[in-house]
């Protein structure tokens, strides 16, 4: 059986049709296959760094604050450094609750060109590299076992940022007053209060030699 000029076109054009389909569903299968590949590959990186900055934020939180330091916050926080680490030395016998974490210490240390600082010391009192914050003055009667730590992602006044409120902790687990809000200030380039119930409202400057009282508690 002879076929025709038509037959044959036909056939040719289907068999084209197909080499097209076969061709297009190749080039799909291997870019499938490589963009799994590189998304593994990514994937992979991503967690190896991650885990790399963790092991880095512990260890500088460690030498810090000792053996028993724990990390809270590990990452870029703010756009001040190449990495930030939270770290706080917990107190065991109050229980972590709505109100934060309950710590003896807390301290920000951020990396910058290699080199870990101190952006901001919660002992007695809160202070950054400049001066004491949330107070007017020290009272030297007061001795506070420590702070209830709460982290936000989110400051008082709604815009996104990583910010933390400190109240002071009273022996028998409860709070003190009214919780001082710390945020990141980009203006100063460093940590400061943040208040929307003062005047002038937002970031709070700090005192460098606060007074000293001995009032006592009522």
């Amino acid at each position: 059986m002879k076929i025709g000029i038509k037959e044959r076109l036909q056939i040719q054009r289907h068999w084209l049709q197909f080499s097209v389909l076969l061709f297009a569903g190749l080039f799909i299968l291997v870019s499938y296959v490589a963009c799994t590949r590189q998304t593994a590959s990514i994937s992979a990186d991503t967690k190896a760094a991650t885990e790399l900055a963790s092991t880095e934020c512990l260890s500088a939180a460690k030498k810090v604050l000792g053996p028993d330091a724990e990390v809270a916050k590990c990452g870029r926080l703010t756009a001040g450094s190449e990495l930030e680490s939270v770290a706080f030395i917990r107190l065991k016998q109050f229980a972590e609750g709505p109100e934060g974490i309950a710590v003896s210490r807390l301290v920000i240390l951020q990396k910058v060109d290699s080199q870990w600082k101190l952006a901001l010391d919660v002992a007695q009192q809160i202070q950054n590299p400049t001066g004491y914050i949330g107070i007017d003055y020290i009272d030297d009667s007061q001795q506070y076992p420590g702070f209830r730590a709460l982290f936000s992602d989110r400051r008082s006044d709604g815009k996104a940022a990583f910010d933390l409120d400190l109240s002071y902790l009273n022996p028998d687990g409860t709070t003190e007053g009214i919780a001082t809000e710390i945020s990141w200030n980009p203006a100063t380039k460093r940590f400061q209060e943040f208040s929307v119930n003062k005047e002038p409202e937002g970031f709070q400057k700090e005192l460098r030699n606060p007074p000293h009282i001995h009032i006592g508690k009522s």
